[in-house]
């Protein structure tokens, strides 16, 4: 018997490199890879009509004891699983560090895997951090300042830990590549990661996906996740991403003092990151022009028609129940006073009334 030598990649992000761009990728060409021995399974969120989605790794159970039978139930005989999810990368962070990695690699062994392939794509700090800020804003109900949002980023601190660690657990490996230079050639840099670079695929349907905000956009969303928080973003965000993705995103910055203050900080977690990944791929520290929250900004008659049309339908369907609530009310007292009146009269009156 042949002994077997399947692998468990896993694409995990990170956050705002291109994921739901690449999930779309792998789920619309699941027949051609299936066709070069890797399996993707399938995605609950369902990206092929368009929606955001996070991927098939989403609910894949990192840290669990049940991630074995997890794997197993995916598994289809020897042939390498491929999941992705950028919140595989906040999973694998949250763990405590090369222990449980091993952990990690040994559940996988005992589902009949012999290696855990990790990609992995990071992004220039300074982008990354206007790029998240703006992604908490649009998704998470988020009203802060740009500038606190620098003074608390970490996710390059993540990366150096997550390397360091993984550096230590034998039949682990991650491929790290710089999203910026890698953003124009997304799905040949996936193929080659999976060991297959010859594979010509389809892209989504749907083209331009899960964009990030215009700067008009970033104010109207601020502004309504004042009043409604985290929901927020099915009212305004999510529909203007959704059907209108041609906008072009725009990043705010904030003043130069503000980016170098952040660089300095992380300056530690930088040099861990340089020894373990190759120099065409490392971190760009440049400085970015500020453009700041109060700077001008336009949009466009379809955004403000799109926006106006997905507040005033909540609007409207809050006051129908309200009325409706209303009307409930009343008939539920008028029912109480009804049912107190003197059994004559409460017969004199059906009989008026036909009930």
């Amino acid at each position: 018997m042949s002994q077997n030598t399947s692998k468990l990649c896993l694409h995990i992000g990170h956050h705002k490199t291109g994921s739901t761009y690449l999930q779309g990728l792998l789920h619309r060409n699941r027949a051609v890879f299936a066709r070069a021995g890797l399996i993707y399974p399938h995605d609950p969120s369902d990206p092929s009509n368009g929606k955001i989605t996070s991927g098939n790794g989403q609910n894949l159970p990192i840290g669990s004891s049940n991630l074995t039978e997890y794997l197993k139930c995916d598994q289809i005989g020897n042939l390498d699983l491929v999941y992705s999810s950028e919140f595989l990368f906040d999973r694998l962070t949250a763990l405590k560090g090369e222990d449980d990695l091993k952990i990690l690699m040994r559940d996988a062994r005992a589902a009949g895997f012999t290696q855990i392939s990790i990609l992995l794509f990071i992004r220039n700090p300074i982008t990354h951090a206007a790029s998240q800020y703006m992604q908490r804003i649009k998704r998470d109900g988020a009203i802060g300042k740009i500038s606190d949002y620098f003074a608390h980023y970490d996710t390059p601190e993540r990366v150096a830990t997550l390397m360091k660690a993984a550096a230590t657990v034998d039949g682990m490996t991650i491929e790290v590549r710089n999203y910026e230079r890698h953003r124009k050639q997304l799905a040949s840099t996936l193929c080659a990661w999976l060991g297959h670079p010859e594979i010509m695929l389809a892209e989504p349907a749907e083209g331009k996906i899960n964009r990030s905000l215009s700067h008009g956009e970033y104010v109207m969303q601020r502004r309504l996740n004042r009043h409604l928080g985290g929901c927020a973003s099915k009212f305004l965000s999510d529909p203007l991403c959704e059907c209108l993705p041609q906008v072009e995103a725009q990043h705010l910055c904030p003043d130069h003092g503000t980016q170098q203050a952040m660089l300095t900080r992380l300056a530690s977690a930088f040099e861990m990151v340089a020894r373990y990944v190759e120099p065409t791929e490392q971190y760009d520290l440049s400085l970015m022009p500020p453009e700041l929250p109060n700077s001008p900004f336009a949009m466009s008659k379809e955004q403000l028609e799109l926006a106006i049309d997905m507040l005033g339908a909540e609007i409207a369907s809050l006051r129908k129940t309200e009325h409706q609530a209303a009307q409930n009310s009343l008939s539920g007292r008028a029912r109480q006073i009804f049912r107190a009146l003197p059994q004559p009269m409460q017969r004199a009156l059906r009989k008026i009334l036909f009930i």
